[in-house]
């Protein structure tokens, strides 16, 4: 797997992990268990950030000549880090 393809499914592997966990994170508070909330924020944290590590090599790694299937799948892991954004 090329650099560029591996950054990419990092993004979106680790925003949809991050999404999901505080998706199920959701369903537990409404559920009224609140026992796991500080750790489960603090892990979507760490995996959003480390989709922002990733996102920032595409971005900063000059070298990088993206084909056309990889730049739509770049926007594909470009969405999914936008929306699981928070600062």
């Amino acid at each position: 797997m090329e650099p560029i393809e591996q950054a990419i499914f990092e993004i979106i592997g680790h925003t949809g992990q991050a999404k999901s966990l505080l998706m199920t994170t959701i369903q537990a508070v409404e559920a009224g268990d609140f026992s796991q909330v500080d750790t489960n924020l603090a892990t979507a944290h760490q995996l959003q950030t480390k989709a922002q590590q990733a996102h920032l090599r595409l971005a900063t790694d000059k070298s990088n000549s993206i084909p056309l299937n990889l730049i739509l799948m770049l926007a594909h892991a470009e969405t999914h880090l936008i929306l699981n954004y928070s600062p």
